[in-house]
């Protein structure tokens, strides 16, 4: 009887231990970037696409998107995936519709099924409505 007590506490002590290294473990696993600046807008255009150069760039203010203007004649957004990120090159043909509101949250809606819709949350008002007389070509005022 005194066995099988020793034998259940110390499988239950191992057990614990086992529980602990584990946890050890994977807290150790760093995350890769939580949020887009301009250097990571660079580095992403600059890797993925090397044959476009970036014009112009507004980074949200929440680090969850940037907009981008690239040369020959285009845009981009890049934006979060999880811990990762994610870049989108388009034209003006490839917008359904753009819109801002009062928060200068400028929306994108795209013509295309696998990338739908993006926000990005600009400083202000004037700069979100700037960028969407950019983005649908309409003259500034």
């Amino acid at each position: 009887m005194a066995f099988e007590l020793l034998a259940n506490i110390a499988a239950s002590l191992g057990f614990i231990a086992l529980i602990s290294i584990c946890a050890w473990a994977m807290s150790r696993k760093r995350v890769s970037r939580i949020g887009i600046d301009e250097a990571l807008v660079r580095e992403v255009l600059a890797q993925d696409h090397p044959d476009y150069q970036l014009s112009k760039i507004a980074v949200g203010t929440d680090e969850k998107a940037a907009l981008l203007e690239v040369h020959p004649g285009g845009f981009g957004i890049v934006s979060l995936l999880g811990d990762k990120w994610t870049i989108k090159l388009f034209s003006r043909g490839d917008l359904g519709k753009v819109s801002v509101d009062a928060v200068a949250k400028l929306s994108l809606r795209f013509n295309d099924y696998t990338f739908p819709a993006a926000t990005v949350q600009l400083a202000n008002v004037e700069t979100a409505m700037r960028w969407q007389r950019d983005l649908t070509g309409e003259a500034t005022r």
